[in-house]
């Protein structure tokens, strides 16, 4: 039993607010074991497969042959590091394929019954096969980069066999591209595979090697120990780029985590988990989307951690995908709004740390000229950050550019800012924003009316259009925050002035005859989008106040043009719309669209349109928490409550 307090701020009708603090006594291991994954037949697909994972490393398990059960080897830190000579970074800088083991049994698999243990972060469970039975418990160790499998045979599958298969170091693009799929088109542009791997051994521990064609290497070592009828795997992966020392640094890994008691690394890693649950505590109604909700943190911890990559398009579980990087229009955004509310802000550090310690690639991403004092981001990029905005010999041709990813990936920046109100969180933010800032900068124009104007840019997954109400939400938002950040660091910053002629002076939305909002003047909104780039002063920015009739009538009308247009719509554009719907206190509304979610994920709680990506079932856990809020008796959403209260979102349980 575990005590834990929880301060609950009730809200009546009126929003009037009163502190209570309760004290439960709570059994974390039982509470916790009712949220599991459970699986009564064999898995099939990695859609429907358990997975586990400590930031870095990742595990999918599921069958792959009559009598072959695959354990994924992945790792987040394993990417190509190629100069980018006109391919893209997806095809320089990729993440990369490593291999995976099978366990190859006697008799074919006929059934199985799996647990995915949320509380000790494991799965275990049983195979059931023609000549016996397979019990099996697996982990990725929370601290350590380790994966460690026990097998335990009965008498009939006692010759069970791992086996290793290791994958070419290819990037994922090229071998989604064409292939089983009408959706991605092949690859035109010439691309040089990495050399091959090689297997090599010391001693008992065996080690697969990927060197690559730009330098360093990919490192996978295992060792497995057999007593009686169990056994024992334990793998590590290692990379290293410039230098070539993975193969040392993995070996060295496997022989000191071998050497330490097995109930030892299986007391320290569940000691790492069972301290992460209670600081996230919240009840919701309906039990289906409070298991969701559990299942989404203990994902989002497999995902990454502070000191550990941004979280890409798949996390820590690379599959077959035209995606294997970190997306920076919409995807980043929407994974890591989890953590503001779930009180580990340490999870978000990963992006933090990413972006502070990426400035300088994020400077080199803008044409030289504008270097000095600007930073920015394109669509897509490694770990490193490195990705264009366009092409750097035409720097006034815009037509290709994205120009508010930075400050939309800063907007969680800020909002970690305001969930810690730590103010050296708000000292590192500040000059990276105001280099976002300055790059548009360096492209505003003034008419005669003294009115700015925007040169044609692109609208996420929408088209190119001047003036593209993505570009002008965020650009009022970056100068907003800044000058709102100047006066909390006691700035006087000499750009204070033209900040705030931007804001009083800048292009306002185009809206057409109906009231409803358009991408630009010339372009209406009038095809179905997944993206709702053309909604951000609503929602996540709140440039408008929701609270506003007028506003929310706009709002509304806004909403259900998007989704009456249908076509080509996905998970986060029922998650965005149902945020919306709960900003503005509309809690049926809101459940509508939450409730429409259902079928748009996969069995184990992932997602995919075309390719497999991580950040929309992480959106849905923000959206579960928001829909089964009560105000007065009545389910609403805490969104326009949080920017009462400075930040901090309030659940009423």
């Amino acid at each position: 039993m575990n005590k834990i307090s929880l301060t609950y701020i009730f809200l009546s009708v009126s929003f009037g607010t009163q502190a209570q603090l309760v004290e439960l006594d709570i059994n974390w291991a039982e509470y916790m074991k009712q949220h599991d994954l459970l699986w009564n037949k064999v898995p099939q697909h990695w859609h429907d497969a358990p997975f586990i994972g400590n930031g870095e490393m990742g595990s999918m398990i599921y069958k792959v042959g009559p009598r072959s059960i695959r354990w994924d080897v992945n790792n987040s830190r394993v990417e190509d590091h190629r100069k980018d000579d006109g391919g893209g970074p997806m095809l320089s800088r990729p993440r990369l394929p490593i291999g995976y083991f099978t366990l190859e049994t006697k008799g074919e698999i006929v059934s199985a019954g799996i647990r995915q243990d949320l509380w000790n972060a494991e799965i275990k469970g049983t195979f059931e096969t023609m000549s016996g039975t397979i019990t099996f418990r697996s982990f990725i160790h929370a601290t350590e980069n380790i994966m460690i499998t026990e097998i335990e045979a009965s008498e009939g599958e006692a010759d069970v066999l791992w086996k290793w298969h290791p994958l070419e170091a290819a990037s994922p693009r090229v071998t989604y591209a064409g292939k089983d799929t009408n959706w991605w088109p092949k690859i035109t542009f010439p691309y040089q595979p990495n050399p091959p791997y090689r297997l090599e051994k010391k001693g008992a521990i065996q080690t697969c090697i990927q060197p690559l064609l730009a330098g360093g290497q990919t490192a996978t070592a295992w060792k497995e120990t057999k007593t009686h009828n169990k056994y024992t795997l334990y793998v590590t992966v290692d990379h290293t780029y410039p230098d070539s020392t993975a193969t040392q640094r993995a070996i060295a890994t496997v022989e000191r985590l071998t050497q330490q008691a097995l109930a030892s690394l299986v007391k320290t890693h569940r000691a790492w988990w069972n301290n992460l649950y209670p600081k996230s505590f919240i009840s919701i109604p309906d039990p289906k989307w409070e298991s969701f909700y559990w299942i989404q943190l203990y994902k989002f911890a497999c995902a990454t951690r502070s000191d550990k990559p941004v979280i890409g398009t798949l996390g820590t579980w690379l599959q077959r995908t035209p995606w294997p990087g970190i997306w920076w229009n919409l995807n980043v955004q929407l994974t890591y709004w989890m953590v503001y509310g779930a009180n580990h802000l340490e999870l978000g550090e990963s992006l933090l740390n990413s972006i502070d310690n990426n400035l300088d690639n994020l400077i080199k991403n803008v044409p030289e000229a504008y270097r000095y004092n600007s930073a920015g981001i394109f669509r897509a990029s490694s770990s490193d950050l490195d990705s264009k905005l366009f092409n750097l010999k035409a720097p006034n041709d815009t037509r290709k550019m994205e120009l508010g990813n930075l400050l939309w990936a800063l907007h969680n920046y800020w909002l970690h800012y305001k969930y810690s109100m730590d103010q050296q969180v708000l000292a590192n933010l500040y000059p990276v924003l105001k280099r976002a800032v300055n790059l548009y900068m360096h492209y505003l124009k003034k008419n005669d009316k003294g009115i700015y104007h925007l040169p044609p840019t692109v609208s996420p997954e929408y088209g190119i259009a001047a003036n593209c109400t993505y570009d002008l939400a965020l650009l009022r938002w970056g100068c907003e925050t800044l000058l709102e950040a100047s006066t909390l660091l006691k700035k006087k910053d000499e750009l204070i002035g033209e900040w705030e002629d931007i804001l009083e002076n800048l292009v306002e939305y185009y809206k057409d005859d109906k009231g409803l909002l358009m991408i630009v003047k010339e372009v209406p909104f009038d095809r179905g989008h997944r993206h709702f780039s053309h909604l951000l002063m609503y929602f996540p920015l709140f440039l408008k106040d929701p609270e506003d009739p007028e506003v929310a009538a706009d709002l509304i009308k806004n909403v259900n043009h998007w989704q009456d247009l249908g076509n080509f719509t996905g998970g986060c554009t029922k998650a965005g719309a149902s945020s919306m719907m709960a900003a503005m206190g509309k809690g049926d509304a809101a459940l509508y669209y939450f409730e429409n979610l259902t079928n748009l994920v996969t069995r184990n709680t992932f997602y995919q349109e075309g390719g497999p990506v991580i950040e929309t079932p992480f959106f849905y856990a923000i959206v579960c928490k928001i829909c089964y809020c009560k105000v007065g008796g009545r389910r609403s959403g805490f969104s326009r409550l949080c920017r009462k209260f400075g930040g901090t979102q309030v659940f009423i349980i």
